[in-house]
């Protein structure tokens, strides 16, 4: 899945890495990965959460992680 930063900030854990995400960023989470995740105290997270389901998207999202990351950012949103 994808989750899509849109405003403050907020932290996900998986395969024992931990990603600060503030607005524009986007974290692309592999199939079958354990999840935490959370704000830090007094803090607002709005995010948008995209699933994927299937054979290929699981094949495509392995691929994106082992070439790019898990971590993308966005130069600007509006």
């Amino acid at each position: 899945f994808l989750v899509f930063t849109i405003g403050g900030n907020g932290v996900i854990r998986f395969r024992d890495e931990v990603y600060e995400l503030t607005t524009g960023t986007i974290v692309l989470v592999p199939a079958h990965s354990a999840v935490e995740y959370y704000t830090r105290k007094d803090s607002i997270w709005e995010f948008y959460w995209i699933n994927l389901f299937g054979n290929y998207a699981i094949q495509s999202t392995d691929y994106i992680a082992l070439e790019k990351g898990f971590l993308f950012r966005l130069n600007r949103i509006s």
